[in-house]
C-alpha cells in the first residue's frame, strides 16, 4: 500500500496514463493530478498502519494456538 501511494505521489502523470489505458476517461487535468498526489499521500500514511494490523493479527493468531 505504501509503494502504491509512493508511485501515485511521485509519478502522477504516469499513473494517469496507466489509468487512461484501462478506461475511456483522461486523468491528466491539473485537478485530477493534484487529487492523485493527495491520495498517494493518504496511502503512504495508511500503509504502515495496515502493516501493523497484519502483524498484530499474526501475533494474536500465534498466541491463540
Amino acid at each position: 500500500m505504501f509503494l502504491l501511494g509512493f508511485v501515485m505521489f511521485r509519478y502522477p502523470v504516469k499513473w494517469a496514463a496507466l489509468n487512461a489505458r484501462f478506461s475511456d476517461n483522461k486523468f491528466d487535468s491539473p485537478e485530477q493530478l493534484a487529487h492523485t498526489k493527495q491520495l498517494g499521500i493518504c496511502f503512504m500514511v495508511l500503509g504502515p498502519f495496515s502493516l501493523a494490523s497484519v502483524l498484530a493479527a499474526k501475533f494474536l493468531m500465534a498466541s491463540l494456538k
